[in-house]
């Protein structure tokens, strides 16, 4: 009798929730400054472009770019650890296993946990002053980022249409709702070597060998942009719960207004679908780095920008009940009115209803400080 009771307690439950929604009330619950600008004897030092992930371990890790004097060269990386999103703590720099690479001039970047051999990859670029090349870089850590292998070229385990991108920046996808490339890494990013492109390179086999795959170029291809053509720059994508790669990407010469470009992939990162590209009004962006992260307990697409068509201000979290086909401005909370500019989006494990925002922040200057915001989603069911 007791477990029939409770049989048709839970029955009742599920009944019940059957005729509503879910929704979310997203609020920061806390914010803590990871890195901030620091005024040397004539020297500025900022921090830039940080990239997080969920870790191996269960906990987060860091990473950002570290510039002197508003340079756009990156002088080195530095990174943070955290065990839950509340208490963090920074290393000085990123260090390789080989030291005799420097990572002066990389830029990041896209990391992932690759929960199938335990480590931790960083995909990344860095531009050669010497020989005036570029190259993209894979750089893993079997510690969850104490320590890092020495960077592996991707022109050197890839095929002959290898790009060379900065990935990201943001998170890599790793595949797992789609059995035909199941286990697959697709990394994207922005080329600008041989023309503006949103480019993509994916591997079957753990990040051993890589192939080219999407690309979507900017047009007039190969000629000079202007302001108002398409030209697509950096991206973040992430696997929605029907396997499709759903893409956000910075909108660089405004074409046909100042929003972010949105696309898809329904075939693991190989091509993108054109008929899938289209530009959000109602997602406004200065063309600055978004972040975005899929949460499937929840079916949950999150998208965060500097929610202003002109201005690097207005850090905003967006979110999409429907995998990113409608987006509504009921459906966002702010998470800063000042200075704000790039930004990136992660789950947090063992936390299904939170999310850390890692971006750009200052009073005046999106490059006074990279905060880490953690939020609650508040979810919460209501009647349809």
């Amino acid at each position: 009798m007791f477990l029939l009771r409770h049989c048709l307690i839970f029955t009742a439950i599920a009944n019940c929730r059957s005729s509503s929604s879910i929704r979310f009330d997203p609020v920061v619950e806390m914010e803590v400054v990871l890195w901030e600008h620091e005024v040397r004897p004539s020297e500025l030092i900022t921090y830039r472009t940080p990239i997080i992930a969920p870790r191996n371990d269960g906990g987060l890790i860091a990473i950002s770019e570290v510039h002197s004097n508003n340079s756009d060269q990156t002088q080195f990386l530095t990174l943070a650890h955290s065990k839950d999103g509340e208490q963090w703590f920074t290393d000085n720099r990123l260090v390789f296993t080989n030291s005799s690479h420097s990572t002066h001039g990389v830029n990041l970047g896209q990391i992932m946990n690759n929960k199938e051999d335990g480590t931790v990859i960083l995909f990344c670029s860095r531009f050669d002053q010497v020989s005036n090349m570029s190259a993209t870089y894979l750089i893993r850590s079997h510690d969850n980022g104490k320590t890092w292998d020495d960077p592996i070229d991707l022109s050197d385990v890839g095929d002959e249409q290898m790009p060379v991108f900065t990935p990201g920046p943001g998170q890599a996808v790793k595949i797992e709702q789609n059995a035909v490339c199941e286990g697959r890494i697709v990394s994207c990013g922005h080329s600008v070597v041989d023309d503006d492109a949103v480019v993509c390179i994916y591997s079957n086999d753990n990040g051993i060998t890589w192939k080219a795959g999407a690309k979507l170029p900017a047009i007039p291809y190969k000629e000079k942009k202007y302001v108002g053509d398409f030209d697509p720059g950096s991206n973040q994508a992430v696997e929605l719960n029907d396997g499709t790669i759903f893409f956000t990407i910075t909108n660089k010469l405004q074409y046909h207004s100042h929003s972010r470009i949105l696309a898809q992939s329904t075939d693991c990162g190989q091509s993108i679908n054109l008929e899938s590209v289209c530009i959000k009004n109602i997602l406004p962006d200065p063309a600055s780095i978004a972040g975005m992260v899929y949460l499937n307990d929840y079916n949950l697409l999150l998208h965060s920008n500097a929610l202003n068509g002109r201005e690097d201000i207005n850090m905003f979290l967006n979110w999409s009940y429907d995998n990113g086909a409608t987006w509504s401005s009921h459906d966002r909370v702010q998470v800063w009115p000042g200075a704000s500019g790039a930004s990136c989006l992660t789950a947090i494990p063992g936390r299904p209803n939170y999310v850390g925002l890692l971006y750009e922040k200052g009073d005046l200057d999106r490059y006074d400080a990279v905060s880490f915001a953690l939020i609650n989603l508040q979810p919460r069911w209501e009647d349809v």
